[in-house]
């Protein structure tokens, strides 16, 4: 009997030391789980902002319409992956959501935004001399050409950004603006 009572406490004990982070100091926080500067690099755009921009009405036309949203960017998952929340002022206009993620294994940040107007878009990118870049793969377009849509967040300061939703149809070299935003931090 006092052999099973040992065992019992033995095993006790390993499930203690087991539940306990590899290496760590009881009392000890466990490091941050996306400790790196590049998962930080999204860190300008977390908050509460007022949108306000022009999109284009057809690719190619000079035609603009003025657009208005709010958008509410915030880090969830320990940190590790911005949660976007888009709300177009119009009544019935766009809304969606994105999420995003420093990517250690592919060195780039990865997104994927879903909407009500049925879209799934996937971009990844990097964060290089003060500008955000994300792109899609190379893809069919309606018209039956190829195109590449990309974002560039730039002109970012601690209370406004500039956000830019492009496409080229010559693979990269030439883009054109099809929406563009200013960011203004809420108060």
């Amino acid at each position: 009997m006092r052999t099973i009572h040992i065992v019992i406490v033995l095993l006790l004990f390993a499930a203690v030391c087991s539940a306990q982070a590899p290496g760590a100091a009881a009392g000890t926080p466990p490091p941050a789980p996306c400790p790196s500067a590049e998962a930080r690099q999204f860190d300008f755009w977390s908050g509460e902002w007022t949108l306000a921009g022009k999109m284009r009405v057809q690719p190619g036309e000079e035609r603009w319409t003025v657009t208005e949203a709010t958008n509410s960017i915030h880090p969830i998952l320990g940190a590790c992956v911005m949660l976007e929340n888009f709300r177009d002022a119009t009544p019935g206009g766009l809304t969606g959501m994105s999420v995003s993620s420093w990517s250690p294994r592919t060195r780039q940040w990865q997104q994927t935004w879903v909407d009500n107007q049925g879209s799934y878009i996937s971009l990844a990118g990097e964060f290089r001399d003060g500008r955000m870049t994300l792109q899609t793969t190379p893809r069919r377009l309606p018209d039956g050409s190829t195109g590449i849509n990309r974002m560039v967040f730039h002109h970012i300061a601690a209370d406004s950004l500039i956000w830019d939703w492009e496409l080229s149809h010559d693979g990269g070299r030439t883009w054109e603006l099809l929406w563009g935003i200013t960011y203004r931090r809420r108060p």
